[in-house]
C-alpha cells in the first residue's frame, strides 16, 4: 500500500496532539501505523530541554556516571542470522536464537564491541 501522510491544517493534528503528522500505510481498518512531530515542534522541545538541562549541569555540578566492571552486554536481534554470524566473535555466547551476551572488562571495550557488532550485521 501507499505511504500517506496526512498534516492536519488545523492546530491539532490527527490524534489531537498539536503539530502530529500521521502516517497511515493501509493499517488494520485505515489505523495509522507511525505518529511524527512537526520538526519546528521537534526543535522547540530540544532547545527547551537542552536548556533546561545545561542549567541543571550548571547549578548542581553533576559527575559523571561511573560504570563498573565488568560490563554484560545482551543485544537482542530480529534475525537468527545476526546471531550466528555474531558468534564468531571471541567470547561471544548465545543466550537463545535471537539473543548474544559478551562480558566486557570495561566500558571502552563494550562500547568498541557494540560497534564492531552493528558493524558485523550490517555489511
Amino acid at each position: 500500500a501507499a505511504v500517506e501522510g496526512r498534516e492536519a491544517d488545523a492546530p491539532r493534528g490527527a490524534a489531537g496532539r498539536r503539530g502530529e503528522l500521521v502516517l497511515d500505510q493501509g493499517g488494520p481498518a485505515g489505523a495509522p501505523l507511525r505518529r511524527l512531530l512537526h520538526p519546528d515542534v521537534v526543535r522547540a522541545m530540544l532547545r527547551e530541554t537542552t536548556e533546561i538541562a545545561l542549567d541543571r549541569l550548571r547549578s548542581d555540578g553533576f559527575s559523571p556516571l561511573e560504570i563498573g566492571s565488568p560490563v554484560e552486554i545482551r543485544m537482542r536481534f530480529a534475525s537468527t542470522t545476526h546471531v550466528d554470524v555474531l558468534q564468531s566473535i571471541p567470547g561471544m555466547s548465545k543466550i537463545d536464537g535471537y539473543t548474544v551476551r559478551y562480558i566486557a572488562r570495561s566500558m571502552d571495550e563494550a562500547y568498541r564491541l557494540i560497534r564492531l557488532m552493528y558493524r558485523f550485521v550490517s555489511a
